[in-house]
Parts: structure tokens; sequence; C-alpha cells
């Protein structure tokens, strides 16, 4: 009689497990993602930063302030040059007309536009 290894025998084989597969990590939390929207979308670069890496406190500090500056500029960041000027009384004041290119005009001053404004200043005389 020959021995034939059967289903049922009584070695005890390990089976081999394979190795888990590395899990990969969502394209928001890499770090070239998250470099990227710090430099490019600051806030937004922030809070990833803070949640997502393993960066030193200090990095993640400097980043939070220029994430800071960053919105700060962008809320305030309109230009800071009226449309038209507005006097005291309300009046808008048309904007000096610059001299156009080679034609040798000169600036026009403001002038008011209602009426009442159009009044000469008095001058209150020193005794």
């Amino acid at each position: 009689m020959s021995m034939v290894a059967t289903r049922g025998n009584s070695r005890n084989v390990s089976t081999p497990v394979p190795a888990p597969l590395p899990t990969r990590r969502p394209w928001f939390k890499a770090t070239w993602f998250v470099a990227l929207a710090t430099i490019f979308i600051a806030p937004v670069g922030a809070v990833l930063l803070w949640a997502f890496t393993r960066w030193p406190i200090w990095i993640k500090a400097v980043a939070s302030i220029y994430a800071l500056i960053y919105l700060l500029a962008f809320i305030g960041g309109g230009s800071s040059k009226p449309s038209a000027t507005t006097t005291a009384g309300g009046t808008n004041v048309s904007q000096p007309v610059a001299a156009q290119q080679g034609g040798g005009a000169t600036p026009v001053a403001a002038v008011p536009t209602n009426a009442a404004a159009q009044t000469a200043p008095t001058v209150a005389k020193a005794a």
C-alpha cells in the first residue's frame, strides 16, 4: 500500500497569507495636493494641512499665517480708487479727464454736477 496525502490529513499545514495591499491615500490627503492648495487656495490648504499632514507645527503655523493674509487680501482686495468722488454735501463730482495721447490737451478740472454746488464759496474777511 502506498501512502497518499489526502485533504483530511492530520498534519498542521499553514497556508501562506498574502500581505495586505497598501491602502492608497485619497488625492485630497496627498502631500502634493495639500502643498498646492496651501499656495493657491490658502484657506482650504491650511485646513487640509492641519487635518491630514504630519508636518512640524512651525510649518503649519507659517502656512496658517500666509492663509490668513491671503484671505484678508482677498476680502479687502478691491481697488482703493473710488469711481467717483463725493463731496461733503453728497454731490458727485466727476473725475478729471486725462490728456489724450498726442493731443496736447490739458486735463479738465473736476466740475460739480448740481447747481447748488456751483456757487462760489464765501470767504470771511479778517477784521
